[in-house]
């Protein structure tokens, strides 16, 4: 099996609840032999192996305009 997850957090670039969640999520996962890809933002557009099995994606926001009042970061993907 193989997922996927969007996340506007993951360690090390962010790690506050969300990313958190999701850095635990990850590795319980692939123990059970699932391969994982993590979307998020960053400061930069990068990808690597975090470890065997588990992708990261790092996504600079292409645009440096505020949000939107009430519209939390990367909705606007």
């Amino acid at each position: 099996m193989h997922v996927v997850m969007f996340t506007s957090e993951y360690p090390p670039e962010i790690a506050g609840g969300l990313g958190t969640s999701v850095g635990e999520l990850v590795p319980e996962l692939r123990r059970l032999g699932v391969e994982s890809d993590v979307i998020t933002l960053g400061a930069q557009t990068r990808s690597w192996e975090a470890e065997p099995g588990v992708r990261l994606h790092s996504l600079r926001p292409a645009t440096q305009e505020p949000q939107p009042p009430g519209v939390p970061l990367g909705v606007a993907w």
